[in-house]
């Protein structure tokens, strides 16, 4: 008689594979608790949010500036215009984001 060939994973291995797979998610679990893992959908969430906020600070930029650059025919000046503009949105982007808690 031959001896029965394995065929697939014995009953050790697959209780070795559970074991495993219990202890990596308890790991997970308490990197989560711990505050080293964030679930996916929530950076997603937080990712839609942060760019939002970048958008609506951007597209503020030229109605902010259009009048006084129209205003003004000394180049130097409109660079200075729209660099203060710049910093104003930048800092409006980074108040919005500190009180969203991002």
């Amino acid at each position: 008689m031959k001896p029965k060939l394995q065929t697939g994973p014995t009953a050790a291995d697959v209780e070795l594979r559970k074991n495993f797979a219990l202890a990596r998610r308890r790991e997970i679990e308490l990197d989560v608790l711990e505050g080293k893992l964030v679930r996916a959908d929530e950076v997603a969430a937080a990712w839609v949010k942060i760019l939002s906020i970048i958008k609506t600070g951007v597209l503020r930029l030229p109605d902010s500036s259009a009048p006084q650059v129209a205003a003004s025919t000394d180049l130097h000046e409109v660079r200075a215009i729209l660099e203060r503009e710049c910093e104003a949105v930048l800092k409006g982007i980074h108040d919005e984001l500190v009180s969203a808690g991002i």
